[in-house]
């Protein structure tokens, strides 16, 4: 298994866009062979997101990372 976990930080003003983009890998990156579940969510800090992806194993995670999304 290979897991992969993001802390970002958006600039100001940029929530609402980037809200909408993750909705939009989170569809395209489960649809992947090898995606075990994906996930976001708000940090505590303002501007704050977190990123979950668990991959059957490196392979996949490498094939998500070459992905157009």
């Amino acid at each position: 298994m290979a897991t992969f976990l993001a802390k970002i930080r958006i600039h100001p003003g940029q929530e609402t866009q980037f809200e909408t983009t993750a909705r939009q890998m989170y569809s395209a990156t489960l649809a992947e062979a090898g995606c075990l579940r994906y996930e976001y969510w708000r940090g505590a800090e303002p501007r704050t997101y977190y990123c979950l992806e668990p991959f059957d194993d490196y392979l996949g995670f490498m094939k998500h990372q070459a992905s157009l999304h």
